[in-house]
Formats: structure tokens, C-alpha cells, sequence
């Protein structure tokens, strides 16, 4: 007995061995992950190579993101479209994808096998949907499949189902007297779809073409604005046109964030392609300040520099129609439903930037600022609007404003910001602030440049709430005190965290580590200062309202 006992234990011990040193099954496709929320401090994830391996890398290193992403969009386009009729167009936007931006599917590629190798199952036709969402939902023509491509549809064109809802944004860029600095500015907010807000900082180092970075939701490589290392940066807001097969407005992102190095070649890049859905308006500058707008639809096109359309300074406004006066027979009448709040956004855009431009006043505060106003201007009456967070004409739009981007591209500087720009609104969490970050070409460069500016932002925030507390402002209650004190320790972790990550990253290159795992350690570095900076401006502009409230209102609670 005593004998089997021990064999007995034996096995058992062997067993919970096995059990134990077998690493976690990766999920299978039929495993649903829990359910994940969108951060107002999203992660910055940094990849390096060729297009394959940069694909390969974003997607071990956001794999979990990309899933979800891939869920929710997913669902939403076979709701609409079914689920043949889905699979069918994205062959269709894939052919033109591959012939006009080969370096696309390459990224795609890679990233499949990245989400694979961390346990999700996904195809390389979920991530062109991923990709093309927008233009799907949004634009998706009414029209048979090209013979070029090869594709046929089982089902008539009457019975295809139309989707809607659009997007829509607002930008604008100025240079020369118009800003405090004489550099250029070009600036958007995106009103994109809000399922799509759960987004990230790319921040990439091609061996081909530009070093770039770009804000894109997980899944996509760039999505409605970005700069390269040549200095390019751009911004698009959509327009409203007759939509065509071709090559869709979010393959034109990539191609144009890592190939082009002026505005001249993305210009003529986009007259010399197909144009697809209704492709847009590129606000564009160069390092040396040369902005300009390419408007354009599937079928018309035009460029505009400052004064073509009035302005009486080095500025250029965009929302969502044709402002060029050589293409205003092409929009659609400003009294129809889906035009009435471009007209409107324009024209409240039109008078913030045009009153700044002619007093040299235009930086980022300014953007900012703008960009959080409740208040907006009615073009029909002339008169403004104040306080009126409800309207669809005001610039800090809920739900619709998702992301902002302001980019410096003489001095490589890009600043995003997740959710609605007051910080009222998407998502949960939301901060109102931005993550500021310069870009180079290399990972060490960049992190050093985010590291000094983490501290910066520290530094002035802690100084700050120092001072308060010495005078011993009113305002600063034990509550208050004790919140804003805990954003600050929550900024000196986070940049421990990140000191501890670039040494690491560091070393790692060094040490002759997989170029996989240097990446990912940068990217963990970047993202630790990025949640610094976030919440040292959360204490300081907490600091700086309660300031103004009390000497305004009196007593704050």
C-alpha cells in the first residue's frame, strides 16, 4: 500500500509538473479576450525594418488592440454590407492597393503574422478592412466591381445596401507672419467614426523611404494626418463627391507619410492614381513653410495657396466641401443635411485662424485653444454663438472629434491628443492634453527628446503647485491639493518607468538582442513619457483653471 502511495504521489507530482511548465495556450479563434476600453493615454509603439518586419512588429506589439479593433469594425461592415459582399470589396480596394502601394501589403503581411504569433486569428483581408474602414462605411461606391480587378459580385447593384453616417474634420495651416515663430503649422481635428477612437502613436524607422509618425486606431498604419523625417506633414479632411473604385483615401495615408518628401510628389502621387470614394482635401507643408491645399474628389481636382480663397494672411482653413472657387460647382448645395456644419465649422475655423494670422499670434496654444471653444460663428447672420457645446457647428465636437493632431515639421515636432479636445467627453479618462513628441531618425534620438520634454512638463507643474502651496491659495483645499499631488506622483513613476526602459532599450542593441524585442522596449520607454507629459499638464492646467475660477468666482469647492 505504501508502495502505491508513493507512485501515486509520484505521478501526481509529474503531472502538476507538466501542467504547470506548459506555457498558456495561445487564443484560439473561437476565444472572445475581455473586454478592453480606449485609453486618453494611448501607447506608442515604435517598430523598425523592412515593411514586413515594421508590420510583423506592430502587430506583436498591439496585437490585443488590433483584435478588438478588428471585432467592433468587423461587425459593423457585414451588418451593413453582408458578409460576401464584404470579403469581395476588400479584394477590389486590395488590387488597387497593390498596384498603386506595394509597400502596403507588405506591412499588412507582417502584422498578420505578428497578431498571429501573440494567438489571434486574423487574415490579411481583415486588415485591408481595418484599413479602408471609413471609406467603406462612408463612401462605399454604388457601382459594379472593374473588370481590371477580376472580382465579381453574386448580388445585383440595386440589392447592395447603402450605408450612412459620414465623418468629417477641420484643419487649417499658416507659416510666415502668421505664427509667433515665423515656422509652419499644420493642424487637424478628426471627426472620425467614434468606434475607431481606440488609437495609438506609430512612430517608424523604414528602411525604405522616410522615418515617420502618425497617429492612426490600432490596426491602421496612418489614419487622416502625419509628418515625415523629410519635414512633409499633412493633414486630410474628407469631402463630399461622387464615390469610385479605386485607390482609397486611407491607402493614400500611408504612401504618402513614408514615400513623399514634398508636396509636389504627393500631388502629383494623387492626380497621376485613381482617386477612390471621395478622397479629399491634403493640407500640406514642406520644412521651409510652402503650405497648400490639394482639394480634390474621385473626379475633380485642385491646388490652392494662401489668398486664393481671401485670406489675408499666410493661412489656409479646410473642412469638409471644396473651398477653391475653380471647384465650388462640385459641392453639394450647403443647405443639404450632411454639408450644413462644414460650412459652419469653416467659417468658425475661418475667424479664429484668420484674426490670430493677422496679428502673428498662430502656435500651438492657439490650436489648442481653438480646438476646445464651445463657441462658434453662423455664417448666414454674421453674429457668434457662445457656450453652445450641443451644436454640431462648434469645433470641440462630441461625439465626432476624436483625435488632434499639430504638427512643426521644420522642427520635426508632432503633438496628439486622444478624445474630445476639452477633455470632456471620449473617452473615459479623457485628458484634453497633449503628448508632444519629436521625431528623428532613429528610436534613441526620439526617446531622448520625449524624456526632456516629460521633465519639462514635470518640472513645471511641480513648481507650480509648489508656489500655490507656499502662498497657500485659497483654492487649494486638502481635496484639491491631495488630487493634483497625485498626478504629479503618478508623472514621477511613469518617468522612472521610462528611464528604466530606455536603458534597457539601450543595452539591448548592444547585448545583440532581437531587433523584435529593442522595438518593443522603445516603445514601452515612449509610451512611460508619454503618460508623464499627460499628467503634468493635468495637474498644471488643473492648477491654472482653479486659479482663474477663484479669482473670477471666489471660493472653489
Amino acid at each position: 500500500m505504501k508502495r502505491k502511495l508513493t507512485v501515486l504521489l509520484g505521478m501526481l507530482l509529474i503531472f502538476s509538473l507538466l501542467v504547470w511548465s506548459v506555457p498558456a495556450a495561445a487564443a484560439s479563434p473561437s476565444d472572445v479576450p475581455p473586454a478592453q476600453n480606449t485609453s486618453a493615454m494611448p501607447p506608442v509603439i515604435v517598430v523598425s525594418g523592412s515593411n514586413y518586419e515594421m508590420g510583423y512588429q506592430y502587430g506583436e506589439q498591439a496585437a490585443p488592440l488590433i483584435y478588438r479593433n478588428l471585432a467592433i469594425l468587423k461587425s459593423n461592415v457585414i451588418k451593413v454590407f453582408g458578409e460576401e459582399t464584404t470579403y469581395k470589396d476588400m479584394e477590389v480596394w486590395s488590387y488597387y492597393a497593390d498596384k498603386y502601394d506595394p509597400g502596403l501589403r507588405k506591412w499588412l503581411e507582417g502584422m498578420k503574422a505578428g497578431v498571429r504569433k501573440k494567438g489571434y486569428d486574423i487574415s490579411y483581408l481583415d486588415l485591408v478592412l481595418l484599413t479602408v474602414y471609413p471609406a467603406q462605411m462612408w463612401c462605399r461606391p454604388d457601382a459594379p466591381y472593374p473588370d481590371e480587378t477580376g472580382v465579381k459580385s453574386s448580388l445585383a447593384i440595386s440589392d447592395k445596401p447603402t450605408a450612412e453616417g459620414y465623418h468629417s474634420c477641420h484643419a487649417f495651416a499658416a507659416t510666415g507672419s502668421a505664427t509667433k515663430d515665423g515656422k509652419p503649422i499644420v493642424s487637424i481635428s478628426k471627426m472620425v467614426p467614434i468606434e475607431t477612437m481606440h488609437s495609438l502613436i506609430l512612430i517608424a524607422f523604414p528602411d525604405e523611404g522616410y522615418s515617420f509618425i502618425a497617429n492612426p486606431y490600432a490596426g491602421a498604419i496612418v489614419q487622416n494626418s502625419g509628418m515625415n523625417s523629410s519635414g512633409f506633414a499633412w493633414v486630410l479632411t474628407a469631402q463630399f463627391g461622387p464615390p469610385a473604385w479605386g485607390v482609397v483615401t486611407e491607402v493614400y495615408f500611408h504612401y504618402l507619410n513614408q514615400y513623399c518628401k514634398l508636396p509636389i510628389e504627393a500631388y502629383e502621387y494623387l492626380e497621376e492614381t485613381p482617386r477612390a470614394g471621395v478622397t479629399g482635401a491634403f493640407v500640406t507643408s514642406d520644412a521651409t513653410g510652402n503650405i497648400s491645399v490639394f482639394e480634390s474628389m474621385s473626379h475633380v481636382f485642385a491646388t490652392r495657396v494662401p489668398g486664393d480663397a481671401g485670406e489675408t494672411a499666410e493661412f489656409l482653413v479646410q473642412t469638409n466641401h471644396l473651398i477653391n472657387p475653380s471647384l465650388q460647382e462640385h459641392n453639394l448645395p450647403p443647405y443639404i443635411d450632411l454639408m450644413v456644419n462644414s460650412y459652419s465649422r469653416y467659417a468658425t475655423a475661418w475667424e479664429y485662424v484668420k484674426a490670430a494670422a493677422e496679428k502673428g499670434e498662430i502656435d500651438f496654444d492657439f490650436a489648442k485653444k481653438m480646438y476646445q471653444s464651445d463657441d462658434w460663428y453662423n455664417p448666414d447672420t454674421n453674429k457668434w454663438h457662445y457656450n453652445e457645446p450641443e451644436s454640431p457647428n462648434v469645433l470641440n465636437n462630441f461625439p465626432e472629434s476624436v483625435t488632434q493632431s499639430i504638427f512643426f515639421p521644420s522642427d520635426l515636432i508632432a503633438y496628439f491628443q486622444v478624445g474630445t479636445p476639452s477633455g470632456i467627453g471620449l473617452p473615459g479618462g479623457a485628458t484634453g492634453e497633449y503628448v508632444k513628441l519629436q521625431l528623428a531618425d532613429d528610436p534613441v534620438t526620439v526617446t531622448e527628446s520625449a524624456d526632456k520634454a516629460a521633465f519639462e512638463f514635470y518640472t513645471e507643474a511641480r513648481n507650480l503647485f509648489a508656489k500655490e502651496l507656499n502662498r497657500n491659495a485659497p483654492y487649494l483645499t486638502f481635496l484639491v491639493a491631495q488630487s493634483i499631488r497625485g498626478m504629479l506622483d503618478e508623472a514621477m513613476i511613469e518617468y522612472e518607468r521610462g528611464m528604466d526602459r530606455a536603458g534597457f532599450a539601450y543595452l539591448a542593441k548592444i547585448e545583440g538582442r532581437p531587433v523584435n524585442e529593442q522595438v518593443a522596449l522603445w516603445s514601452e520607454a515612449l509610451t512611460h513619457y508619454a503618460k508623464v507629459q499627460l499628467y503634468s499638464q493635468m495637474a498644471a492646467t488643473r492648477l491654472m483653471i482653479l486659479s482663474s475660477k477663484y479669482m473670477v468666482l471666489g471660493p472653489v469647492t
